[in-house]
């Protein structure tokens, strides 16, 4: 949890306190929350498929559920969850490896994410909204191949369905910004002695 704190006065380089001031924000843990959740994973290699191909393969799965209320509460006196939370988050991957060749496939997905709250100026009471980003799904992919032992090539993809991320303040049409996310794609050779 981000707070802000006075100004801080300082002086200059040369020792002289000219009436300058920083503002200085720092992170601290947040307030007595709860947070629990469970957490499923499954990992399986199919070593007992027929065929040199198959038996290469391999799965890995992983979900997690995870509730959470922080001591901030909406205008709505619901209470919002901790940073950078998500209910439901999850993870599928499918790989390859073989005589020197890994390949992998992944896509991991995560429900809407509570970005931190933003205040309102009111007259009467503060309130405050929640900022939120929607539901996001990214694609990876990587191939790696052992050329020898000292020697081997890579190509990685990152976001390749080319996602971005919206964020909202409390409602879903108060839109607040925009996370551009570009597919990115990135070729290398690793040599080691």
């Amino acid at each position: 949890m981000e707070t802000f704190q006075e100004p801080w006065r300082f002086a200059d380089s040369d020792g002289i306190d000219r009436g300058r001031t920083a503002n200085i924000w720092t992170t601290t843990n947040s307030e007595a929350s709860d947070l629990y959740g469970l957490e499923l994973g499954y990992k399986q290699s199919f070593k007992f498929l027929p065929g040199e191909f198959l038996s290469a393969t391999g799965v890995e799965f992983n979900y997690t559920y995870s509730e959470s209320e922080s001591k901030d509460f909406d205008l709505n006196g619901k209470p919002f969850p901790l940073p950078s939370n998500s209910e439901h988050q999850s993870n599928f991957i499918l790989w390859y490896d073989k005589d020197g060749l890994n390949a992998r496939i992944a896509y991991n997905w995560r429900s809407k994410e509570y970005r931190g709250r933003t205040g309102l100026n009111s007259n009467q009471v503060p309130i405050s909204l929640g900022n939120w980003a929607e539901p996001t799904g990214y694609l990876d992919a990587s191939i790696n191949y052992w050329v020898n032992d000292h020697l081997s090539v890579n190509l990685n993809g990152t976001n390749l369905t080319d996602e971005s991320q919206r964020v909202y303040a409390q409602f879903e049409n108060q839109f607040q910004s925009l996370w551009v996310q570009e597919r990115r794609i990135t070729a290398g050779i690793t040599l080691s002695l």
